[in-house]
């Protein structure tokens, strides 16, 4: 189904995700939509939402104990449906 209309299917994702349709430069849309555009691009895609529901969740748990021992960046978002202000710390707080 993904693979009939990749342009259609990837924009309107991409506005679901961000601020809108125009939340992305024309020139990065443009390297978006020539990546989807492969069959194995939108295989790998869907393989990875499959193991989001899987094998992904087996090691969060194996893992929920450990923490990240590297510096990290957390991307919060003002309008997206990322992490809103406040909510990256506040989960940091809550690692062990």
């Amino acid at each position: 189904m993904i693979g009939d209309d990749p342009d259609f299917y990837l924009r309107a994702k991409l506005a679901r995700w961000a601020a809108g349709a125009d939340a992305f430069t024309d020139e990065a849309m443009a390297d978006y939509l020539r990546c989807f555009r492969d069959q194995a691009t939108i295989h790998a895609s869907c393989e990875d939402y499959r193991a989001a529901a899987t094998i992904d969740l087996e090691h969060d748990r194996a893992n929920a104990d450990r923490r990240i021992a590297c510096p990290t960046l957390a991307r919060t978002s003002h309008t997206g449906r990322g992490l809103r202000r406040g909510q990256a710390a506040r989960a940091a707080r809550l690692w062990p």
